[in-house]
């Protein structure tokens, strides 16, 4: 063994605590910068706020204020706002590689967390074409305005696309509302798997707007108060949270949904094949068919086809169904509970006999509240009485003779019973 001497001893040990220092501090830094935390005011330039960095987190302390956010280069990038996210969208964005960016995005993988996000498509240029979510945004508050409609040889310019891996989440455990306000197209999924999109925990209120949900895609309710929504081409059932409609109207066109769909005021078109789940009529119109409020020709449904629904509760309102229309209950009951109207277009009033409206109801409560009319092409109205069988599962509609015919029916009855007794 070799015998070193003291000073060399404590030199080496001071050397090697030096390298370990050295060490530990380059750890903490590269750490760090997985990490990065900034000031608001230190990371947008010039309105563009990017994060490019695979597998970043990013945290802003304060609120971020920008005019395009992009977080689209890597994967598994977060980007956390401490306070609230305001993306004035599309206003001199950054000129990529086709001369301009398309859109403000969020790409498959990453995830923005703010408490609340809004999105102002106020002057938007032409070329751009709003807002692509693929990723998660996890907010309390998503609002979405736009100044005026828009549209290029691309579409819709004020557009929200919640497409393939896109997910909207409540931040907290409380339920939040993403708001489609004025003059802005909200679509969410797409008609096979991969464009598959979703809203969890999220209450989607339309004030304005435009709602559009397609084929493969999950919602945790939708409350219409003004503008439009529209469910189409929806091959496997659906499930998109309570439906409230208070004003404007709600399509769906082709769509089977578990959905309960509650009408207060306004409209709700079900057009083609549908399902849904129970359905209240508390005001407002239902139309079962395409354009059959309008009653005329190049409007009349000419072959048969079935809705489904669950339970459905009719307190007042008026619905309008068209020719060969039959909605099928699935087995619930039919319950009415103040003076409801069913207005029924047909080519013709001659030689209708009887139609069957409801069909496989459990039982009917309330049947006298119900008044059916019948009015053909030119506008001409025909009164129906409505009946059912025994057991309740099935409610037809029968002719009511006509005044003039009731009074000459009565008329003859009288003169027969008058000829028995002087005979």
């Amino acid at each position: 063994m070799l015998d070193y001497p003291p000073q060399l001893i404590c030199c080496c040990r001071i050397h090697f605590k030096s390298v370990m220092k050295t060490t530990l501090f380059l750890s903490s830094l590269l750490t760090a910068c997985a990490t990065c935390v900034a000031q608001a005011d230190d990371v947008v330039q010039n309105g563009v706020y990017e994060v490019t960095k695979k597998g970043t987190t990013e945290t802003i302390e304060g609120n971020l204020t920008a005019n395009f956010v992009r977080i689209d280069i890597n994967t598994n990038s977060s980007l956390i706002v401490k306070g609230d996210t305001v993306i004035n969208s599309n206003i001199d964005c950054p000129k990529g590689s086709d001369g301009q960016y398309d859109s403000n995005y969020l790409a498959a993988g990453s995830k923005l967390e703010t408490n609340s996000l809004a999105v102002n498509f106020d002057t938007a240029h032409d070329y751009a074409a709003g807002l692509t979510l693929r990723g998660t945004v996890k907010t309390d508050s998503f609002i979405i305005n736009a100044t005026e409609k828009r549209k290029n040889e691309k579409g819709y310019l004020n557009e929200v696309n919640l497409l393939t891996g896109g997910r909207i989440e409540s931040l907290g455990a409380s339920k939040g509302t993403v708001e489609i306000g004025e003059n802005v197209q909200f679509n969410i999924g797409g008609p096979s798997i991969p464009n598959f999109g979703s809203i969890s925990n999220m209450n989607t209120v339309i004030n304005g707007g435009a709602l559009k949900v397609t084929g493969y895609s999950a919602m945790d309710g939708i409350t219409l108060n003004s503008g439009t929504a529209t469910v189409v081409d929806s091959k496997n059932t659906v499930d998109l949270g309570e439906i409230s409609i208070n004003g404007g109207v709600f399509s769906l066109d082709e769509a089977l949904i578990s959905s309960d769909i509650t009408v207060n005021s306004g409209v709700l078109n079900i057009l083609g094949d549908c399902q849904t789940g129970d359905l209240i009529l508390n005001g407002g119109t239902i139309n079962f068919g395409e354009n059959a409020v309008t009653l005329d020709a190049a409007g009349l449904a000419s072959t048969v086809t079935t809705v489904t629904t669950g339970a459905m509760t009719l307190n007042s309102g008026t619905i309008y169904v068209a020719d060969n229309y039959v909605i099928d209950l699935g087995g619930e009951d039919l319950t009415l509970r103040e003076e409801v109207n069913i207005v029924m277009s047909v080519d013709s009033l001659d030689d209708v006999e009887g139609i069957t409206l409801f069909k496989a109801a459990g039982k009917v409560e309330g049947l006298d509240k119900l008044s059916v009319t019948l009015v053909d092409s030119t506008g001409a109205e025909k009164e129906m009485a409505a009946s059912y069988s025994s057991d309740g599962s099935v409610v037809t509609t029968t002719t009511v003779p006509e005044p003039t015919t009731a009074t000459l029916s009565l008329l003859a009855l009288a003169a027969l019973a008058a000829r028995r007794r002087r005979k």
